[in-house]
């Protein structure tokens, strides 16, 4: 008894992460009509206030807070807050070289337990804090380039850019973990074990977060690895396609980049998970069922992939690649050009110059 005892005891801490294995090769022609209400139970079209401060380009980040919704513009490097009828409420820091302000920048995370915005500077190496106001907190010097970051309690975890670059190096790194203020806490040796993957990467690593728990992906490994709060890395997932399958020249021919599979974005909820990807130069989405391990790549017509908007009537819903929430709906986004030639009556009134329209798929 004490021996079997024993035994319970060291395989305890591996029970809650058995890998499992999802078929991503073997299901790329597996194309399927999926209406919006098999998996939401509305869905609302809110167009984002435009004003003289406010004219946002094609190149957006957006995240669906709990109280409100947060805007990045990658192009233009500027942040917004819009409540959650679509109004403007204020801009986010200040791009610049003063000591308030951030003078690049990549990318945004929201902090909803502090309300507040890291946005994050990658040729500074360096997270600047800001209030959901705007008003400025602090810096965070990380000293790595890392285009996103995510919060482990609350401790920063963020990415080696070059964590595949391990040609003639040694010791490279892929995850650190840092305090409030930038302190190092832990680091963890790369995943990339073979010098074929050391070559430039098209698709960044990325974090995602179900159950209050941080999940990570890189392009090389076909592995999707749940973070425990000490940094340790417990493979969960093993997207069968979803690693590397390029070459060291890959980068020269972007057309023969473009037709390999790449995961690009992965949502968790619990019945199912989806996947972003890009194939023959496509954005698709697989859908994996977790109950009844079925699989369908969500398909709208012969030419459009995503789900149909039979809750309103709206054009194909596409789960928006750079869009976040707290894990209660889908985001999607919509141009006025698209919004104008649809039959509802509320975008009627759009200009043609007006921002885009954020679409929110409510969960069931």
């Amino acid at each position: 008894m004490k021996v079997k005892f024993l035994l319970c005891l060291l395989l305890y801490p591996f029970i809650g992460y058995a890998q499992q294995e999802i078929d991503l090769s073997g299901n790329l022609s597996n194309h399927q009509e999926v209406a919006l209400s098999k998996i939401a139970s509305k869905v609302d079209y809110i167009p984002l206030e435009t004003t003289d401060d406010c004219l946002l380009s094609n190149e957006l980040q957006i995240h669906w807070g709990k109280k409100d919704i947060f805007v990045g513009d990658i192009k233009m490097m500027k942040f917004y807050r819009f409540d959650k009828s679509g109004k403007l409420l204020n801009v986010i820091g200040e791009r610049g070289d003063g000591p308030e302000a951030y003078p690049n920048a990549i990318s945004f995370y929201v902090d909803e337990n502090e309300e507040s915005v890291y946005i994050i500077g990658t040729r500074t190496q360096t997270l600047y804090k800001y209030t959901y106001s705007g008003d400025f907190q602090k810096k965070i010097s990380m000293g790595i380039n890392s285009w996103t970051i995510s919060l482990i309690d609350k401790n920063i975890v963020g990415y080696n850019n070059r964590y595949n670059r391990i040609k003639n190096q040694k010791d490279v790194y892929e995850l650190y973990l840092f305090d409030s203020n930038g302190k190092e806490l832990a680091k963890t040796p790369t995943t990339v074990t073979s010098e074929k993957d050391d070559m430039i990467l098209f698709q960044l690593p990325f974090f995602y977060k179900y159950n209050n728990k941080v999940f990570y992906k890189n392009a090389v490994s076909e592995y999707v690895y749940q973070i425990g709060n000490d940094l340790s890395m417990h493979p969960q997932y093993k997207i069968m396609g979803g690693g590397n399958t390029q070459s060291a020249n890959s980068h020269k021919d972007i057309q023969k980049y473009t037709e390999k599979v790449s995961v690009s974005n992965i949502f968790e909820c619990n019945a199912w998970i989806l996947i972003s990807y890009v194939y023959q130069n496509k954005l698709e989405y697989l859908m994996y069922d977790k109950q009844k391990k079925t699989y369908t790549n969500v398909r709208y017509s012969s030419t459009e992939n995503g789900f149909k908007d039979d809750l309103a009537g709206g054009p194909v819903f596409q789960p928006f690649n750079t869009g976040t929430s707290d894990g209660s709906c889908l985001l999607s986004l919509l141009t006025v050009e698209k919004a104008l030639e649809t039959n509802i009556a509320s975008l009627k009134k759009l200009a043609p110059d007006d921002n885009p329209i954020l679409v929110i798929a409510t969960l069931k």
